[in-house]
């Protein structure tokens, strides 16, 4: 449940805002969702996580990879729809960020543990494409629990990424002119599991 409070007697904004409680396909794995709020609706994107099969025959035990499903709450109507479907590859911890009319997951943990640099993108206006991995956007090394956020400089739109296990106080970027990642001035402090937000100063 999410509250917010009007700032002065002018504002417009409500006084309670209540998401509806996750369906129960989305409540599957940690539950430790990575999300993003555009417009009228927010983006939530389930952990991948392992389902430990036994045969019934040899009792022998056998894993089985369920990787994380995408879904959009619209405002409009209080419900939650399997709008952005499966992932393509098995993700914990990701971060999710809009690139244009796209969708970009990227970071997270892979089954073994291991940080991924695998990006993938989503076209709502496609959604039966589903999630595409995009090797030109490879990362150049992992992290998880990680905030992205989309900004510009004169080159074009740029993905940074920010903080996070695995990066500390240090910033990436991706321009999406070049498809190359950079590192940028890093941050005076580390942070993870934290947020961000592109904004002008000055």
């Amino acid at each position: 449940v999410a509250s917010v409070t009007a700032g002065s007697q002018y504002s417009r904004t409500p006084r309670g805002l209540y998401i509806s409680p996750f369906p129960s396909f989305m409540t599957q794995g940690s539950g430790q969702t990575f999300s993003f709020y555009a417009k009228d609706n927010l983006m939530s994107c389930t952990p991948a996580y392992t389902i430990t099969m036994v045969s019934p025959y040899t009792r022998q035990r056998s894993a089985r990879a369920v990787p994380g499903s995408c879904n959009m709450y619209d405002f409009s109507t209080g419900q939650w729809t399997s709008r952005g479907g499966p992932m393509a590859s098995f993700r914990q911890a990701g971060s999710l960020v809009r690139v244009g009319s796209y969708i970009m997951a990227l970071a997270g943990r892979d089954q073994a543990g291991q940080l991924r640099t695998q990006v993938e993108l989503f076209d709502p206006r496609r959604p039966r494409i589903g999630w595409q991995q995009v090797p030109r956007y490879r990362m150049a090394r992992g992290v998880t629990n990680t905030c992205s956020l989309v900004t510009r400089d004169p080159r074009g739109p740029m993905v940074m990424v920010t903080g996070g296990r695995g990066q500390g106080r240090a910033v990436s970027s991706l321009s999406l002119a070049s498809n190359t990642w950079q590192s940028v001035a890093r941050m005076s402090q580390s942070r993870s599991h934290h947020a961000c937000i592109s904004l002008n100063l000055n």
